[in-house]
C-alpha cells in the first residue's frame, strides 16, 4: 500500500476568515483531520462529512494525547494510504511543535507538506489597533514563549534582554506565567511605566483587551477575569492603541460584537451592513414568518378587479408573501390595473416594484398614523374600500382610523409571527458571558420574543453592558412596555439606517 501524505496546516488566530486559501483547500480535500485546541471549530464545518475528525488538544490542565502519540497517529494514520491534514492553531512551526512532529514525520519516511498559516503573534496586535513596529517606537521585535519545556532545568528566554530601547515583546502562550513574567521583566532595566496589553481571544467575537503597564497589569488582567488564550504585547507601541483603534472604529463598528434576531431569510443582507462596517455578528433568530393561507378567501373580489380602491401594505413580508400567494392561485397582475397602492417605508415600496407595481404613497414617517393622513389627504370626501395586507399581529392604528373616517376596511392577515426558542439559551449565554456588545431588533415581534427570554426583574441587569437597538419608534415603545432600555433609535426605519445608527452610537462612546 503507498503511503498517504501528512499536512501540517496553520489554522490562523481564529477567525474563519483569515484561513488561507490553500489551507481551505487541504482541510477540504483530508480524509482525517487531527486538530488542537485553538483551532476554530467552525473551520471543520470545511470538511467533507465523511472525513474523521480527531482532537488532540492540550492545556494546562491535561493532555489528550501526549506528543508522541500524535506523532504515532500521524505516522500510522499517513501509512494507511491516508490524506491527513494536522490542524493547528497560528502557523504551525511558531511555537507550535510543528517542527517536531515534521521530525518525526521525516524520520519515519512519512511524506509531509507545510501549509503556513496568519500567526496570532502578527495578528492579534494588528487586530486591537497595536503596529508591532513603527518608526519612532519599535524597530526590532521578539517573540518568546511565557510556556517553555518544563523540563528545562532554567529558562532559555533572557528576560532582562528582551526590551532594549525601540523594541517590542510579543509573548505566547504566557497567562498562566504573567506574574512571574512581570516580575522578570522588572527585575531588568525596564520602567515599570512600560505599556503593556493582553489581548484574549483575538480576532475570535469573544475578544477582550486590557491595557496597563508593568506596574499593574497584573491587578487589572485578574480584576478584568482576563483567561487563556491571549496574546500579551510589552513595548511603546500599546500606546498608540488608543489612537488607532479609535481610528478604526472612525467608519466600521470596529469588532464589536451585535446579535441580530431577525427572521433568517432577512438577516443575511443586514448581516452583511454590519460586517461592511467590521462587526462580528452573530445571527440568532428569534421569529420566523409563516404564511397564513387566507389569501384564498378574497381571491374572487380581488380577480374582479373592482372590490378595492387601495391595497396597504404595512411590510416587505406582506408584499412579498401576497403576490407569492396571487401567482399562486394564479391571479393576473392585470387585475389590479385600477387599484392605487401604499406602503409603510421605502423598502416596501422596493418590494412592490419587484413585482411590478408602484406605490402612490410612501409616507415621510414610517407609521401607520402617518399612512392613514396620507390616504384621506387624497381621498377627500370620497369615500372608498380598503384593503390592509399585513401581519397577523399588526396594530389596529391603521384599521381603527381608516373606518373612523367612513372607509370600508378590510385587514388580510397574510402572515404570522411565530416565536423560535431553538437558540434561547445560547443567546442567554452569550449575554451572560459578555461576549454581546449590542442587540438589533427589528420589529416589534423581534423585542417580545427577545424580552421574552429573561425575567422581566432581571432585565436591567442582564443588559447593562448590552446597547439595545430597535429599527423605528414602534419597535421602542413596544421595547419600553417589555421594560427594555433602548439606547439607539435611526432616523428611518431601515435596516441601512440602524446600521449607520449603531455606529454612530459606537463613535460617540
Amino acid at each position: 500500500m503507498t503511503d498517504g501524505k501528512v499536512y501540517l496546516v496553520g489554522a490562523g488566530p481564529g477567525e474563519v476568515g483569515l484561513l488561507t486559501l490553500k489551507a481551505l483547500d487541504r482541510i477540504r480535500s483530508a480524509d482525517v483531520i487531527v486538530y488542537d485546541k485553538l483551532v476554530n471549530v467552525d473551520l471543520l464545518k470545511f470538511a467533507r462529512a465523511d472525513a474523521q475528525l480527531i482532537y488532540a488538544g492540550k492545556s494546562p490542565k491535561g493532555h489528550t494525547l501526549t506528543q508522541n502519540k500524535i506523532n504515532r497517529l500521524l505516522i500510522d494514520t499517513a501509512r494507511s494510504g491516508r490524506c491527513v491534514v494536522r490542524l493547528k492553531g497560528g502557523d504551525p512551526f511558531l511555537f507550535g511543535r510543528g517542527a517536531e512532529e515534521a521530525v518525526a514525520l521525516a524520520a519515519a519516511g512519512i511524506p509531509f507538506e507545510v501549509v503556513p498559516g496568519v500567526s496570532s503573534a502578527l495578528a492579534v496586535p494588528e487586530l486591537a489597533g497595536i503596529p508591532l513596529t513603527h518608526r519612532r517606537y519599535a524597530s526590532t521585535l521578539h517573540i518568546v514563549t511565557g510556556h517553555e519545556d518544563p523540563r528545562k532545568r532554567s529558562s532559555c528566554v533572557q528576560w532582562k534582554r528582551l526590551l532594549g530601547k525601540n523594541s517590542t515583546l510579543v509573548i505566547l502562550m504566557g497567562m498562566a506565567n504573567l506574574c512571574e513574567i512581570v516580575k522578570r521583566l522588572r527585575s531588568g532595566k525596564v520602567k515599570t511605566s512600560m505599556p503593556v496589553a493582553v489581548v484574549a481571544n483575538g480576532s475570535l467575537s469573544a475578544q477582550r483587551i486590557v491595557t496597563g503597564s508593568l506596574k499593574d497589569i497584573v491587578e487589572k488582567v485578574e480584576s478584568a477575569g482576563i483567561e487563556a488564550p491571549a496574546v500579551i504585547i510589552v513595548g511603546e507601541v500599546v500606546r498608540m492603541r488608543d489612537k488607532l483603534s479609535r481610528k478604526m472604529r472612525g467608519t466600521s463598528l470596529g469588532g464589536r460584537t451585535v446579535l441580530v434576531t431577525r427572521p433568517k431569510a432577512q438577516a443575511a443582507s443586514f448581516r452583511t451592513l454590519l460586517e461592511e462596517r467590521g462587526a462580528k455578528v452573530f445571527s440568532y433568530p428569534l421569529i420566523r414568518l409563516r404564511p397564513t393561507n387566507l389569501l384564498r378567501g378574497i381571491v374572487p373580489q380581488l380577480r374582479r378587479g373592482d372590490a378595492y380602491r387601495w391595497i396597504v401594505f404595512t411590510s416587505a413580508n406582506g408584499v412579498k408573501h401576497f403576490f407569492d400567494g396571487l401567482n399562486r392561485y394564479g391571479v393576473p397582475a392585470e387585475a389590479l390595473a385600477a387599484v392605487r397602492f401604499a406602503t409603510i417605508g421605502p423598502k416596501t415600496a422596493e418590494r412592490l416594484e419587484e413585482y411590478g407595481f408602484i406605490s402612490d404613497i410612501v409616507p415621510e414617517e414610517f407609521r401607520q398614523e402617518s399612512l392613514a393622513g396620507e390616504i384621506e389627504r387624497q381621498q377627500g370626501d370620497v369615500r372608498c374600500s380598503i384593503l390592509i395586507v399585513g401581519a397577523e399581529e399588526s396594530r389596529v392604528l391603521l384599521r381603527e382610523g381608516l373606518s373612523a373616517r367612513g372607509h370600508h376596511v378590510d385587514f388580510l392577515p397574510i402572515y404570522r409571527t411565530e416565536l423560535l426558542t431553538g437558540q434561547s439559551r445560547r443567546i442567554r449565554e452569550l449575554i451572560r458571558k459578555k461576549q454581546i456588545d449590542a442587540v438589533t431588533l427589528t420589529s416589534s415581534s423581534c423585542v417580545r420574543a427577545f424580552a421574552g427570554l429573561f425575567a422581566k426583574e432581571d432585565l436591567g441587569k442582564a443588559l447593562e453592558r448590552v446597547a439595545i437597538a430597535v429599527i423605528g419608534p414602534v419597535s421602542a415603545a413596544t421595547a419600553h412596555e417589555m421594560g427594555l432600555r433602548v439606547d439607539v433609535v435611526p432616523p428611518l426605519s431601515t435596516a441601512a439606517s440602524l446600521a449607520d445608527a449603531l455606529t454612530s452610537y459606537y463613535l460617540r462612546a
